[in-house]
């Protein structure tokens, strides 16, 4: 009852079992390529159906409705949709890709509220029909992220963006459950401690690398950008009961798919037994006790991410470290990593000062590979990645 009261709307008892919903407000237009208000999107939500629509309360993927499959083209600028048979409008037309695509035309040349967002995915020009049963779009103007098009399954994010998604999971529960009995100040501190110790103190850090130097479609920046807006969304949503208006201009920026006028009439998100995995958790334990170490001896050391650093470890450190070896640099913000086991017992971190190489103009690491330019390789995004000698001790960057 409160979540509708939330969004003006009262529940209304009828007899002893039934209830009654009803809105303050009115529908004003229930002509999908004009209305644009609260009220009367809820309601077309229930008399028309589009091609697709969101699984759930997912706001990235998708499950069939009158298309029965999809394909995009890489990067997502190209998308064809596969449409059901025998469909009929209310009167009795057919419905196929020549229907879709004229009611698609009519909201741009109406041009109003509705064809604000489609004109700027979409053209008419970019709509073509291919057959009967199949439609075409071509977007004209692509963001850089866009959650339904560029989100990268869970199961097929890099490890280090499972483990966020862990930690964010985490904070859903305390938080949820802190709200249902109004300790807000408890939802205040781990939320202040999620975004200052896993985000900005270790999380944001390590990902610089992958969002500014890698390519712009390419799967690893992309697992990076879908963990971001996991982590946008839901924080705005946990932030809005106590931070209402900077949570609000949040969410108005937020490109969410069918996302309410408010973010103070969305839900707050849910605890996802999917994503939690408190055995990834421990496998990240040493290496962020690493992480801590590496940044304690080069506390202070300038241009580190050109330096080498040596680490010699007892055989339980060495067991935990060595199979993330070729992440270690990355993990450390160093450009060479050497990994040895020793029966002295912790870890100890050495720095060698400068790796050998050339200073990569584009991700800031020396590289050995590619001459007094090693940038020149890159202009579509990093050529190199972290690779581990032959001898199983040294991660470096090297072309592939």
């Amino acid at each position: 009852a409160q979540h509708f009261a939330r969004a003006g709307e009262h529940l209304l008892k009828v007899g002893n079992e039934d209830a009654a919903l009803a809105r303050l407000e009115q529908a004003t237009d229930l002509d999908p390529a004009t209305s644009y208000d609260g009220p009367s999107a809820l309601i077309l939500r229930g008399v028309y159906e589009g091609l697709v629509r969101l699984r759930g309360s997912s706001t990235t993927q998708l499950e069939p409705a009158l298309a029965t499959s999809w394909t995009s083209s890489r990067g997502g600028a190209v998308w064809t949709f596969n449409l059901r048979h025998h469909v009929r409008f209310h009167d009795g037309t057919p419905f196929n890709a020549e229907a879709a695509r004229e009611s698609i035309l009519r909201t741009l040349k109406i041009n109003q509220g509705p064809a604000f967002i489609e004109g700027q995915f979409v053209a008419p020009a970019g709509i073509q029909v291919v057959d009967p049963y199949t439609l075409r779009f071509t977007l004209s103007n692509l963001y850089d992220f866009d959650p339904v098009l560029n989100a990268v399954p869970l199961n097929e994010l890099e490890e280090i963006d499972r483990w966020a998604m862990h930690r964010l999971n985490e904070v859903v529960h305390r938080c949820t459950s802190a709200y249902d009995i109004y300790e807000f100040p408890r939802v205040a501190q781990t939320l202040l401690s999620f975004c200052a110790q896993d985000l900005s103190a270790f999380y944001l850090d390590v990902l610089k690398d992958r969002l500014y130097s890698w390519g712009a479609d390419s799967p690893q920046r992309r697992s990076a950008q879908t963990v971001l807006y996991e982590v946008t969304s839901t924080l705005t949503r946990l932030l809005a009961p106590i931070l209402s208006f900077t949570a609000e201009e949040v969410w108005q920026k937020l490109p969410v798919v069918g996302k309410p006028a408010s973010v103070l009439l969305t839900a707050l998100p849910s605890y996802r037994a999917d994503i939690r995995s408190h055995e990834l958790e421990a496998r990240w334990e040493p290496l962020l006790e690493a992480r801590e170490q590496v940044n304690k001896a080069l506390e202070g050391v300038k241009k580190r991410l050109e330096i080498a650093i040596t680490l010699t470890a007892d055989r339980e450190t060495y067991a935990a470290l060595h199979p993330y070896l070729n992440q270690l640099p990355a993990l450390f913000l160093v450009s060479r990593v050497t990994l040895r086991e020793s029966g002295v017992a912790g870890l100890q971190v050495e720095n060698n000062g400068p790796a050998p190489g050339t200073r990569c103009a584009r991700c800031w690491v020396a590289v050995s590979d590619g001459g007094e330019d090693p940038a020149a390789f890159c202009t579509g995004g990093c050529t190199r990645r972290w690779l581990v000698s032959s001898d199983g001790e040294v991660a470096s960057r090297r072309l592939i």
